[in-house]
């Protein structure tokens, strides 16, 4: 796995340099490990596929790390990013630009290395399930993972992959949907579509926006059934990579886990200015077994996120929604819970 780390500050740079090192002992991956002081010196050359995961401080000197991210992504959509910052004020504007993580300085390694461990299993290719379709371009694979959404359109079906490859095939949508609604990450949203929760970006009222700017439609009569199915989505797939982790009773990448961090239910904290919108969703992720701690508007939620730590943040401000998901720190539990995420905005969840 190619990694590279940008960052203006010398030490913060060398121990970044150091964690990965030490994580490539413990797990035995072949890594690839290249540093950037400027952002600009980074870009300078990159044309997409030269790294698999960019360690990008948000405030580096030369462009803004949220705006290097948007060029990059210009030349590579597949390039994991987790931003690093000594401040949360990015944050949400982080992912955007389709943030894996967003990290708080100093990066521990109980923090840094499940991140590796599972971006890691994915190239190594744990997620390579598929099918083989005979396409008007020829015979090729379509990778699940790989696979953005579907769409139908005068009896041509279009699968469109997350590189921008589109293969067509005449045929009905109905002829995939058993392959594909039979997985958790599909959902057919309108009669002439399908798409992969892995790549939602946010869910409005009427479409769903796809992390690479696609607009996918949603018909009234599924946009209910579209934002539970999605959340039930989210909480599953965090469930299960917390459920193997926990097998060996060691964290992802060799870190061990306290019981106090890890176990029992997800503690999440939910911020929203609308009584009846935080009843609503609070009832949805305690009927999940969370545990749910409620706060009216951001300062109330500063506030609280500075006692205790938090499995998830979830934010509902003016119909907007952005959850920033990350395992709860090993350390002091007195200590500020560190704001990081994997999913993007998602506005109009009702």
């Amino acid at each position: 796995m190619r990694i590279a780390i940008c960052d203006d500050d010398e030490q913060e740079l060398a121990r970044l340099s150091e964690l990965i090192a030490k994580y490539q002992l413990n797990s035995g991956e072949n890594i690839d490990c290249r540093s950037f002081q400027n952002s600009t010196d980074f870009l300078c050359g990159q044309k997409g596929g030269e790294y698999a995961l960019i360690l990008l401080d948000a405030s580096i000197s030369g462009k803004s790390g949220v705006q290097a991210a948007r060029e990059l992504r210009e030349r590579d959509r597949n390039v994991e990013i987790i931003f690093v910052s000594s401040s949360p004020e990015f944050a949400v504007e982080s992912y955007s630009v389709g943030a894996y993580y967003y990290l708080l300085k100093p990066i521990e390694a109980d923090a840094l290395f499940p991140l590796l461990y599972r971006i890691g299993s994915k190239l190594s290719g744990q997620e390579e399930q598929g099918f083989v379709l005979k396409s008007r371009k020829g015979v090729v694979r379509i990778v699940f993972s790989r696979l953005e959404f579907v769409e139908v359109i005068d009896k041509t079906v279009s699968f469109h992959l997350a590189d921008g490859t589109v293969y067509e095939v005449t045929a009905a949508l109905a002829d995939f949907e058993e392959k594909l609604l039979g997985r958790s990450e599909f959902f057919k949203t309108h009669r002439s579509y399908l798409v992969n929760f892995h790549y939602i970006q946010s869910i409005g009222i009427n479409c769903v926006e796809t992390k690479n700017g696609h607009d996918i439609p949603v018909s009234r009569q599924r946009r209910n059934s579209l934002q539970h199915a999605y959340m039930r989505f989210l909480s599953k797939t965090e469930t299960e990579i917390l459920r193997n982790d926990g097998q060996t009773g060691r964290g992802s990448g060799g870190v061990e886990r306290t019981e106090d961090a890890y176990g029992g239910a997800w503690r999440i904290l939910l911020v929203d200015d609308d009584m009846a919108e935080r009843t609503y969703w609070a009832d949805i992720l305690r009927a999940h077994g969370c545990m749910v701690q409620i706060a009216k508007n951001g300062g109330d939620a500063v506030k609280l996120a500075a006692k205790e730590a938090f499995d998830c943040v979830l934010l509902i401000f003016q119909r907007w929604i952005s959850c920033f998901w990350e395992e709860a720190p090993t350390g002091n539990r007195e200590s500020s819970a560190r704001t990081s995420g994997r999913y993007g905005n998602s506005s109009g969840i009702m």
